[in-house]
């Protein structure tokens, strides 16, 4: 690392790393890697994409999401300051960024550690988010100086305060005045906008400063502690019920998969470039045709891909489309699909390049 201060963009960083860690990260967003990128800028722009942070984030589980919620929130910080912010075992904390690093979704700029550009936006409204506002910084980084704000208010203020980090950090207003003294304050709201504990972010629209969120919930993104799994709710059910019920999804996923490739035997649905996804297009069809959600039919086609039923070919105009496989045939012929065993072992991954679901053409 360059004078042990960071990296003048998430390109440099890359280009510093081994061999090996850029294999890991290629391992964890396999859609980096497909077409293969020709140096560390154009991986970097790549992993910057929408797309691919959409990818990356959605295998991401609880405790890295709020690790990583709490790197935007501080925008450039040092990995003590984002321990002590995060709700969880310093350890578990350390590795999910770890992780976090080595998906490339955090990166060591000059400043410290932050979150590529875009991560942000595809935060907002995760399961993830904290729900605090970004740092507004007229606070300064010393959190002594929100605790002495906010020993200044009276207990009305403080409620409504309270009141504002639960709703979200934003609240509306309409007699208060967004620009107004200490000593002029009059009622709760004037009061925290002098104070600085709210400060005014649009027409009749007061925002709840990340720095203030945060010392409310005692210095931590999140009230309740994250990194401990949460309690499973069960109910008893006879095993007779439970047998008829999953006898019942087993039909339905080899009936199915059985109309999914019958269908496609008769038209198959065209590739995207490069022969690595699908069209919205044909897959809005697809889940028409089978009377099932959009998810649930990808779902089927990844089982049918993975069993062997389904693979890649060519059309009668030439064109590189998905087909049924002779494996489906003799199935056919046996009655039998070797779905259920597909299910048991398939990784879903969201990144898999195989299935990546985009327009594919001016009408998809």
């Amino acid at each position: 690392m360059p004078m042990d201060t960071g990296f003048r963009s998430l390109a440099d960083q890359l280009r510093s790393w081994p061999t090996e860690r850029i294999s890991r990260l290629l391992l964890a967003r396999p859609d980096l890697a497909t077409p293969s990128p020709h140096d560390s800028g154009q991986l970097a722009a790549r992993a910057a994409t929408r797309t691919s942070l959409h990818y990356a984030m959605d295998d991401l589980n609880h405790l890295e999401l709020i690790v990583l919620d709490a790197v935007v929130l501080a925008n450039q910080t040092t990995r003590a300051h984002l321990s002590s912010m995060v709700n969880a075992e310093v350890d578990a904390a350390t590795r999910a960024l770890s992780h976090l690093e080595d998906c490339g979704l955090v990166w060591h700029s000059l400043g410290g550690l932050r979150a590529v550009t875009g991560v942000a936006t595809l935060l907002r409204g995760s399961p993830g988010a904290s729900g605090l506002q970004p740092f507004a910084g007229h606070l300064g980084a010393d959190q002594e100086e929100v605790v002495r704000r906010l020993a200044a208010v009276s207990a009305e203020a403080r409620a409504m305060l309270e009141a504002v980090d639960a709703g979200g950090g934003q609240a509306s207003f309409s007699r208060a005045r967004p620009r107004v003294a200490v000593a002029e304050a009059s009622g709760p709201a004037e009061e925290l906008i002098a104070h600085g504990l709210l400060v005014s972010s649009g027409e009749e629209m007061l925002t709840l400063p990340g720095e203030v969120g945060l010392t409310l919930r005692g210095g931590r993104t999140t009230r309740e502690r994250v990194n401990l799994p949460p309690s499973l709710p069960t109910s008893s059910r006879a095993s007779t019920l439970v047998d008829r019920a999953a006898a019942g999804a087993a039909f339905e996923l080899v009936r199915n998969l059985e109309l999914l490739l019958d269908a496609w035997g008769a038209t198959p649905p065209r590739s995207l470039r490069g022969g690595t996804g699908l069209t919205v297009r044909d897959l809005r069809a697809t889940a028409e045709r089978l009377h099932v959600t959009e998810p649930t039919a990808a779902l089927l086609i990844e089982v049918s891909w993975a069993s062997g039923l389904l693979a890649l070919g060519t059309d009668e105009e030439g064109d590189p489309s998905w087909m049924p496989t002779e494996l489906f045939d003799q199935c056919c012929s046996s009655r039998w699909l070797p779905g259920g065993r597909t299910c048991r072992r398939l990784l879903r991954l969201a990144g898999l390049p195989a299935w990546s679901v985009g327009p594919g053409d001016p009408t998809g």
